[in-house]
């Protein structure tokens, strides 16, 4: 391997530090007794581990073929203070190994410390603990940390050396809080990065310094500054928590990313990488893992073509008909791919395939019969958004298949025997999605949350029985995106369990009978549920009663005080809830809930609470609304407070006070 020399250091020093942040100095082994002191930390108190020290370095390596290597190293100490966070003593360090590309681990050692008498005792990982397991991609180097108990400290450092000029990226943040976390970088002029920063921690420390090396393959080499080194930090970082209504931390989580922008050659001339999305397009369709087969003749599928089709005269209808057949026909057995896992042929002779092999087909038998159709990428939300702007290829997880006719755009999924023609689960919205065309710039299509505005319309009927007892008649009806949500529930349980749990939920006994839940396979149609009750209210000379029988907002969901990250619900909300009752035989209307209406950030929701007594029948009408699915951090004490009154207001009850 050559060497690098080192000439000149620090031709500038330009240095971001706020609150005078000081970059600890930590060596590997270097642990003193006074470290064990604290038992438990400022920066979360309930923790049951603190990350002391997180520290990644990135650096170029010269290798003997005069190409570049990456040099990733990592070196951690954490404070083990349950066994909540034992498992943190287990390492597992991937190493790819396909192809001509080949990982490398240089070095790696990992001790435990604990105090003894006032005397810190070192025990290192011995080789033979040290597992190295193997498949045809990837080796894992495994071990596990010896001697933990409540209160040990343990380090570890590694490095893996890379070839080509992947930078790795690193996360700041984790599931548990860190003291002190840096990213340490270097990069000679030859590789120009895009960096980008994701989350919403400052930080603490950004640094840049740049000086003289010697390339021995390079010629040109700039007389000054060629080569640059950067190094972030941040201190005392608060753990990434899920929170509820949240479509992934990965959205939040604070990292850095690098993409490479333009490359020197060793004769001194530049080339920018291009990073548009007219130049990806193309190398997608002389892709075989993606749409190389759509620029193939595609005569071969006319007896599926002809299968699917049937009796459909119109393009619309053809459509249709070949949508419903691949998605009924064809069994998806991955539900998060971008690359094909088989050619075309094979998924038709195997009717399955992941959820680009079964949308690459559909969009297949598109065209086989003259239908303008592409396919389209997208990131489903537990992926985290894509940079639109950007395509980075490794930011996408999913294909759907985009269809243009009569001058209407139809975006379909066949992968997903539950959804209907045109339709997408709310998972897909998540951002923009882009459509993939040969020699020409993706057209990008925006799929938020906010534009699914759902429905749930729920109506009780109470009557007064001859047997002094009650019977109800309950229909509940539901929009599209909810109605999908209780298909995938109750398909993998029977209609009688999900009954049980209807029943359950009621704050009075009932026994329910003519159970129905209508369209529960038809994944064109919207679910209506429907079923009648008997119940008993009792002969008590008070009757307390609660008209939210079903569908009532019994805990507020956003029970945590304070808010990190937008609430992102999977649609907006729109709930009626209508009660008709007759007044119980034997019995007067005492005391009525008070109407109430309210409105939550102007526009942004609304609460109608609006109940009367009208010839012997109490008569409610309940609407919640909520016009976005997703509000800003700043909007959380209002939607808590918003909700906190609506969870109140369905609480009070009705009293009936018997005749005397």
């Amino acid at each position: 391997m050559r060497r690098i020399k080192l000439l000149f250091l620090l031709i500038y020093c330009q240095l971001t530090l706020q609150a005078q942040t000081v970059r600890p100095f930590v060596v590997f082994g270097d642990v003193k007794p006074e470290d064990f002191a604290p038992t438990v930390y400022s920066i979360d108190s309930a923790a049951p581990a603190i990350y002391l020290f997180d520290n990644g370095m990135a650096r170029f390596s010269e290798n003997n073929s005069g190409k570049f290597d990456v040099i990733f190293q990592r070196h951690t100490r954490i404070r083990l203070l349950s066994r909540n966070a034992f498992d943190l003593a287990t390492l597992e360090i991937p190493i790819l190994t396909f192809g001509s590309f080949e990982q490398k681990m240089e070095y790696l050692q990992a001790v435990t410390y604990n105090i003894e008498d006032g005397k810190v005792i070192a025990m290192p990982v011995d080789k033979s603990a040290i597992i190295v397991e193997k498949n045809k991609k990837f080796k894992v180097t495994k071990l596990t940390l010896p001697n933990i108990k409540e209160g040990s400290i343990i380090e570890f450092a590694y490095s893996v050396r890379s070839p080509g000029n992947y930078l790795p990226e690193w996360s700041f943040q984790g599931s548990y809080p860190k003291l002190w976390s840096e990213y340490d970088i270097t990069i000679p002029f030859f590789y120009n990065y895009n960096v980008y920063k994701r989350g919403t921690l400052n930080f603490s420390m950004d640094s840049i310094r740049s000086f003289h090396v010697d390339y021995d393959y390079y010629n040109n080499v700039p007389n000054k500054n060629n080569t640059t080194k950067r190094v972030w930090g941040i201190k005392d970082v608060p753990a990434l928590k899920r929170e509820p209504y949240t479509t992934t931390t990965d959205n939040y989580i604070s990292k850095i990313e690098f993409h490479l922008a333009a490359y020197t050659r060793t004769d001194g001339n530049t080339f920018p990488v291009n990073e548009d999305w007219a130049t990806v397009c193309n190398h997608l369709f002389a892709d075989e893992s993606f749409a190389y087969s759509l620029t193939l003749p595609l005569k071969w599928l006319n007896s599926e073509v002809n299968k699917a089709v049937g009796a459909a005269a119109t393009p619309l209808d053809k459509v249709r008909n070949i949508f419903a057949y691949v998605r009924d026909e064809y069994t998806c057995t991955d539900r998060s791919a971008r690359s094909l896992s088989q050619e075309l042929k094979q998924t038709v002779q195997t009717k399955e395939g992941n959820v680009a092999d079964i949308n690459m087909l559909l969009t297949a038998m598109l065209l086989n019969i003259k239908v303008d159709a592409k396919p389209a990428i997208l990131s489903t939300t537990d992926n985290g958004r894509a940079f639109p702007s950007m395509p980075f290829l490794s930011q996408y997880n999913y294909v759907v298949c985009f269809a243009y006719i009569d001058r209407n755009v139809y975006l379909l999924d066949a992968s997903n025997r539950l959804l209907g023609f045109n339709k997408l689960d709310n998972e897909c919205y998540n951002g923009y999605v882009q459509v993939i065309a040969p020699w020409y710039s993706a057209n990008a299509i925006n799929l938020v949350a906010d534009s699914l505005q759902e429905t749930e319309a729920t109506a009780v009927f109470i009557m007064n029985a001859q047997n002094g007892k009650a019977t109800a008649t309950v229909t509940n009806h539901f929009s599209y995106q909810p109605s999908l949500q209780l298909k995938e529930d109750i398909r993998s349980e029977d209609s009688a369990s999900f009954f049980e749990k209807v029943k359950a939920d009621y704050p009075i006994d009932i026994d329910i009978s003519n159970a129905a839940i209508e369209n529960l396979r038809d994944p064109e149609k919207n679910i209506a549920i429907k079923y009648q009750f008997v119940t008993d209210l009792g002969h008590d000379s008070l009757i307390y009663f609660n008209p939210m029988l079903a569908g009532q907002e019994k805990e507020n969901p956003f029970f945590a005080a304070k808010r990190f990250y937008p609430v992102e619900m999977p649609f907006c909300m729109n709930k009626t809830y209508t009660l008709n009752m007759e007044i119980p035989a034997g019995y007067t209307l005492d005391a009525l809930p008070k109407s109430l209406t309210t409105k939550f950030n102007g526009n942004d929701g609304l609460f109608c609470y609006s109940i009367d007594e009208k010839d012997n029948h109490v008569q409610l009408n309940v609407i919640l609304k909520l016009t976005k699915a997703t509000y800003e951090p700043e909007d959380y004490q209002n939607l808590r407070d918003f909700f906190t009154m609506v969870v109140k207001k369905e609480a009070e009850q009705i009293v009936f006070k018997k005749k005397k």
